[in-house]
């Protein structure tokens, strides 16, 4: 079916975030939990509060329903942790590449075996070191799909945008992509930030701001639940490979 803002949502996502809730939560009054599907159940003074001290769980059940729904690749499940306002460990998964990338008390693990058991994929799991690719016209950079449609890019290297942010993470992370602009919301990248930030990714927004930094803070994000914007950046944000790199493609993007 369709959501107000005539985006798509299937009965996987619904069921998804509710197994995610319950085994998150478990009834625990003193855990906030944020997720795609239920980001409006709670007033502002009760986030506030769990901002200021307390345990947030940010839980995208498919990002990239869109592609999920019409049985394309790009779509992945994603889960972060955060503590008085501040994202703390994340993990992602894409299950159709097998891939997985967590954070873990500040390194970065990858694994993409094939094997369904998931103690399997976390035997499996491999340290990460930041990718050692230079920032050049060949560099490949990625767009989240609203800056996609908003952003105009004039610059040399080649782009693409496929709908799903946690899947632009994971090539970040891996060295495929240089740069990602994003105009997304909290949930949609939340899983992959803390690993980009154990790896010493840039960042930056067009305030100076950084969206690395991991704050859940009013400058970053339009923090009014019931607002339609709820949860989204407030500006558009790269995440690079270097200062060098997002300063580049931040140049040679605009606005339309």
């Amino acid at each position: 079916s369709l959501k107000s803002d005539r985006s798509v949502v299937t009965k996987a996502d619904k069921s998804v975030e509710c197994f995610l809730r319950r085994h998150l939560v478990n009834g625990n009054e003193d855990v906030y939990f944020i997720g795609e599907e239920s980001a409006g159940r709670y007033t502002n003074k009760q986030l506030s509060e769990f901002l200021k001290k307390g345990v947030i769980w940010i839980v995208d059940p498919i990002d990239a329903t869109a592609n999920f729904a019409v049985g394309k690749t790009f779509w992945g499940i994603s889960i972060a942790y955060a503590v008085d306002g501040v994202i703390r460990e994340g993990g992602v998964f894409i299950p159709e590449t097998n891939s997985m990338l967590i954070s873990d008390n500040g390194k970065t693990f990858y694994t993409n075996v094939k094997n369904k058991s998931i103690k399997a994929k976390l035997d499996s799991l491999v340290f990460l070191s930041k990718p050692a690719k230079k920032f050049s016209d060949a560099s490949h950079v990625s767009f989240s799909q609203k800056a996609a449609k908003r952003m105009l890019f004039d610059g040399p290297n080649q782009f693409v945008s496929t709908g799903c942010c946690l899947y632009c993470g994971m090539n970040l992370a891996l060295g495929l992509d240089s740069v990602y602009t994003t105009m997304a919301r909290l949930w949609d990248f939340a899983g992959f930030l803390p690993s980009l930030s154990n790896l010493g990714f840039a960042s930056i927004n067009r305030s100076g701001k950084k969206l690395i930094s991991c704050r859940i803070s009013d400058d970053l994000y339009f923090l009014d639940v019931k607002s339609d914007n709820a949860f989204m950046v407030r500006e558009p944000n790269w995440i690079g490979i270097s200062p060098h790199a997002v300063q580049t493609v931040r140049s040679e993007e605009r606005r339309v």
